[in-house]
């Protein structure tokens, strides 16, 4: 299953005066292998946010919250960890704003919605960074 996809067509109706219910094709075929990406270090990811040490970024990115917690040798793992998954949602965010031809508006609708939904879906007790904090999901 794809993750990503199918957590961001739950919100991808944009219901906001601007605009009109706009239903977006999410499967980018350019962004298939960033899609399976995602899929294998979805563990790792999810190791990490219940950890502490990354959480979602109102950015649409994954952001290094706390490395304290993480031990010296794992910090390369978390780093890389961390680039790689940003890497792979840049390139999905681009490849779903081509396909959908979206403005710049709807781009950052769909920066902000993806936020919203991994922010709502990640499990409680993982960390959010929004409006320069960083916060608890309760």
């Amino acid at each position: 299953m794809r993750l990503f996809s199918a957590l961001l067509v739950l919100v991808f109706c944009f219901s906001t005066q601007a605009y009109d219910h706009k239903i977006l094709k999410m499967m980018p075929p350019k962004a298939k292998k960033q899609f399976d990406n995602q899929v294998k270090r979805m563990d790792q990811l999810r190791h990490y946010k219940v950890a502490g040490s990354i959480g979602e970024s109102e950015t649409g990115l994954i952001a290094i919250r706390e490395i304290r917690g993480v031990k010296i040798k794992d910090y390369d793992i978390v780093k890389k960890l961390v680039d790689e998954e940003n890497k792979d949602r840049l390139v999905i965010y681009k490849e779903i704003v081509a396909l959908n031809k979206l403005s710049k508006a709807e781009h950052e609708m769909l920066i902000k919605n993806s936020f919203e939904v991994w922010r709502n879906t990640d499990a409680k007790g993982t960390y959010f960074f929004e409006k320069g904090l960083w916060q608890q999901h309760y």
